[in-house]
């Protein structure tokens, strides 16, 4: 139903295109390891930017990640720079 957390590269890739699957939602068919989702992903953004920070590091982290961390900071970058488009 939705797309695997462990081992790909939305997870384990570039830190803002995961940053800003969680400010802004993703919609729209998604080609994932070879498998087709299409389930909504909501917008999260009344989370904080510490509280991002520790989900998307606790993911990129486990389920057979082994990603470096992000940062509140990185996530208050990316939440200002989105404002200012």
């Amino acid at each position: 139903m939705y797309p695997p957390l462990g081992d790909t590269e939305w997870v384990n890739g570039d830190k803002q295109i995961l940053i800003e699957l969680i400010l802004n939602g993703q919609q729209g068919e998604q080609i994932i390891k070879g498998e087709k989702y299409t389930e909504e992903m909501p917008k999260a953004d009344y989370l904080t930017n510490k509280e991002i920070a520790d989900v998307l590091t606790y993911i990129r982290s486990h389920f057979g990640n082994n990603s470096s961390p992000i940062t509140a900071k990185e996530v208050g970058m990316i939440r200002l720079a989105n404002k200012k488009k």
